[in-house]
């Protein structure tokens, strides 16, 4: 005679815990796996939205010196930095007062040197990377131009500030004379 049975034995609940538990630690490492990959991509996107805005975030800067109301357009400058007080981009948007620097620093490698902008704002943007990059002001446009390698007028600024790498030179106006 052949008696029913009412539940599971202890060996069928095992198994199908043991199985619900693999499913929910399956599951689990898939949504983190895709929370990395969403965070990585969120990171990628910003890096390569401020690596593409770089210069033309250099270009207001620098173009806002002059423009700096209030703020002493002063500039120094040397072939390896240059710092002055302009108006910068604001995280909401509009511009606010920041004081601002590029500077020369080594790349990623020992054969490049990289050109950044920091502000003061805290925000800093890599604008062009090269071998032997450096910093020129423009003295005078006329004929062609004359370039120097040092300012310090506190009087006057110059008309432009040229980024210049072994490949290439950007040039970055200065208020109304863009």
């Amino acid at each position: 005679m052949h008696r029913s049975r009412a539940g599971f034995t202890l060996m069928e609940v095992i198994v199908a815990l043991a199985v619900g538990g693999t499913v929910l630690a399956g599951a689990r490492a898939l949504l983190d796996g895709i929370a990395d990959a969403a965070s990585a991509m969120v990171r990628n996107a910003h890096d390569a939205d401020a690596t593409a805005n770089a210069e033309r975030t250099a270009r207001q800067v620098v173009g806002n010196l002059a423009l700096a109301d209030g703020v002493r357009p002063d500039l120094v400058g040397t072939p390896t930095q240059a710092t002055f007080a302009s108006w910068c981009p604001a995280p909401r948007g509009g511009v606010e007062a920041c004081d601002a620097r590029l500077v020369v620093q080594p790349g990623r490698d020992e054969l490049n040197q990289c050109v950044m902008l920091e502000l003061s704002t805290s925000d800093s943007v890599t604008i062009e990377c090269g071998a032997r990059a450096s910093l020129k002001y423009l003295e005078d446009a006329a004929s062609g131009g004359r370039w120097v390698s040092q300012w310090s007028a506190p009087v006057s600024l110059p008309y432009a500030i040229g980024v210049t790498t072994d490949t290439s030179t950007l040039l970055l106006g200065i208020g109304d004379r863009r």
